[in-house]
């Protein structure tokens, strides 16, 4: 496995995910997350194209489900009509996400570039119109690495190196892109949210018809206004403060939008919250947050905590585990060696053991297997 050698990222690695991180950041619409793209983060990976898209992930019928485009960078503007008909068809990236506890997969390193090969064919085969000269640039070898916002599995960003630069993907890449990934994702939501929540001119209307729990908080933490479906879960009156849980909780979130940011370790903890009716998962996204201070708020959606993803970063929280644990524990879920973890999170064989040791501590358990099997079994009662 490529780069099972090296125990740690180079310094100038650090230092790029710690330029790139605020700004990004400080992107407040479209426009500006393409240039930042295309200006630091394609060139850190060597890469001559990248895009995000809103997806809708069906394992049935193996397809991304009404894929909704939301930017590229690199992308030559009359190659886009066939890439946006394509994404539909590349399924073994979320798929690949879906069956593992990964934030970022490969191909050469966790898919076969195969793969791929075959989702094009697949494609031609469903749209004949493009198999001339009209299809050149799909039909060029190409390799990505890709990424979804787990859990939601909504949001989708990939980075292509295509040919004749279409050198495979290294470890490297990957945990590079894992420690970029949160603050990545989470600005194109918002700057996307913000942008087509403006688009209505009575967003509490907007909001009030939605199934999923949602709120508008100010910054001073009291409801300006919340839907139905809120209110039967956190019964809190408009201009009432929210509870101090919750608003502690927000607290936490608000603090990943500012400096100093860390380069050390993926954000893996979940945010939760134990409510009558269950644990439930809490989104935060700041609503204008290049405004003036009085027109700032965040918008909340409470989602339940239900799938195994969640359940499995709920259970580690509970037991203590620090975010380094997390992630070997999630790896040895997927059954990764101790050589495989320790090339994928670019530590060493002796760090890994010892972490081993203090996994299994908190847990009180012996081995892999009692691990995976408590991991995996969990279920959080109502009471927590």
């Amino acid at each position: 496995m490529n780069g099972t050698r090296h125990t740690s990222l180079e310094e100038r690695d650090y230092l790029a995910i710690l330029d790139i991180i605020p700004r990004m950041l400080d992107c407040r619409c479209r426009e500006d997350i393409k240039i930042s793209i295309q200006k630091y983060i394609l060139p850190l990976f060597e890469a001559q194209s990248a895009m995000w898209v809103w997806v809708d992930v069906d394992f049935l019928s193996e397809r991304l489900r009404n894929p909704k485009f939301i930017g590229s960078a690199g992308i030559p503007e009359e190659e886009l009509e066939i890439i946006h008909l394509f994404v539909p068809y590349q399924f073994s990236i979320p798929q690949k996400i879906a069956e593992t506890t990964r934030l970022v997969v490969a191909h050469d390193i966790d898919i076969p570039r195969e793969k791929i090969e075959k989702e094009k064919d697949l494609f031609f085969a469903d749209h004949p119109q493009y198999r001339g000269e009209k299809g050149n640039y799909l039909r060029q070898p190409v390799n990505i690495l890709g990424t979804i916002d787990r859990p939601d599995f909504s949001l989708a960003f990939g980075i292509q190196r295509r040919f004749p630069f279409d050198k495979p993907f290294t470890l490297r890449d990957i945990r590079v892109l894992e420690l970029i990934q949160p603050h990545l994702l989470r600005v194109i939501k918002t700057v996307v949210l913000n942008e087509e929540l403006t688009k209505y001119k009575a967003l509490t209307e907007t909001l009030a018809e939605t199934s999923s729990a949602v709120a508008l908080v100010s910054l001073d933490h009291r409801i300006i206004f919340r839907n139905a479906t809120f209110s039967q879960l956190l019964p809190v009156q408009e201009n009432q403060r929210l509870p101090r849980k919750v608003a502690d909780l927000l607290e936490t979130e608000a603090s990943k939008y500012i400096s100093p940011f860390s380069s050390d370790s993926s954000t893996l903890e979940l945010p939760f919250i134990q409510l009558p009716k269950g644990m439930f998962r809490l989104t935060a996204s700041p609503m204008s947050p290049q405004g003036e201070v009085e027109e700032q708020c965040w918008l909340l959606q409470l989602k339940p905590a239900t799938e195994p993803f969640s359940q499995m970063n709920l259970l580690m929280q509970n037991k203590s585990l620090t975010p380094r644990e997390m992630e070997i524990a999630y790896l040895i879920c997927d059954g990764m060696t101790d050589q495989e973890i320790g090339g994928r999170l670019f530590i060493s064989i002796h760090t890994v053991k010892n972490h081993f040791k203090s996994i299994y501590r908190k847990f009180d358990v012996h081995s892999r297997t009692q691990l995976v099997a408590t991991l995996q079994s969990f279920k959080p009662t109502p009471e927590g």
